[in-house]
């Protein structure tokens, strides 16, 4: 691992930046779930969850937890548990992550948690937000995943797939024919597919190369 130091407690930075994210996620979640139920009503249709493959993993938003994640070798932390190292030659220094989540720690009920990092080997693999819709406390490994995306220059964001789609053969055209018409796009850079609670969102770089992928559970994230 890229780590020089890696600690499994919740640092007072990252307890501070969580404690700052339940605030904002608290207020989101609260509002999701009552468009949700009422959007609901009457109907027991959700659609259907995009799935992404980052690594051996099958994501699903909605349903696949943390614990699933960190059973496959992730580990997770934010801005919080980022330290500037200095770099062996020359100037400069490299963003590195020295602390991690301890997963047994709890979320609190009804709370929506963005900017989470997902970590492989001490790199980022992808940004998550994720849930708990209990009106009582969970751990953290037993939160859901609300969306993910993954970067183009994420580690091993190369072997990414998505709904069955590679990572150098995603494009919105492949993903039209899978997915049927765009929802909704922006100067040829952004490319949305809405399906009920869930969404896909692609995005395009200035040279025309992607930029990310994310797949949402939008009814915890609009």
């Amino acid at each position: 691992m890229s780590v020089i130091r890696k600690q499994q407690i919740f640092s007072t930075k990252i307890r501070r930046s969580m404690q700052y994210l339940r605030k904002a996620g608290t207020l989101f979640l609260t509002a999701s779930m009552l468009m949700m139920y009422l959007t609901a009503c009457g109907s027991s249709d959700h659609g259907t969850p995009h799935v992404m493959m980052l690594g051996d993993i099958e994501i699903k938003p909605g349903e696949t937890t943390i614990q699933e994640l960190a059973d496959a070798g992730y580990e997770f932390s934010d801005n919080g548990g980022v330290e500037m190292v200095p770099k062996d030659e020359g100037f400069g220094y490299t963003r590195t992550y020295t602390q991690v989540y301890d997963l047994n720690l709890k979320a609190e009920a009804r709370t929506l948690y963005s900017s989470v990092v997902v970590l492989k080997d001490g790199e980022e693999a992808a940004m998550i937000s994720i849930y708990n819709e209990e009106e009582k406390e969970i751990t953290l490994a037993q939160c859901k995943i609300s969306s993910i995306t993954v970067y183009s220059t994420y580690f091993e964001a190369d072997k990414v797939a998505v709904e069955g789609i590679s990572w150098d053969e995603l494009s919105a055209e492949a993903l039209t024919e899978v997915l049927g018409e765009v929802t909704r796009s922006t100067d040829d850079k952004v490319y949305v597919w809405e399906n009920r609670w869930y969404s896909l969102t692609l995005r395009y770089q200035e040279d025309g190369t992607i930029e990310s992928i994310a797949t949402n559970f939008n009814a915890f994230t609009l």
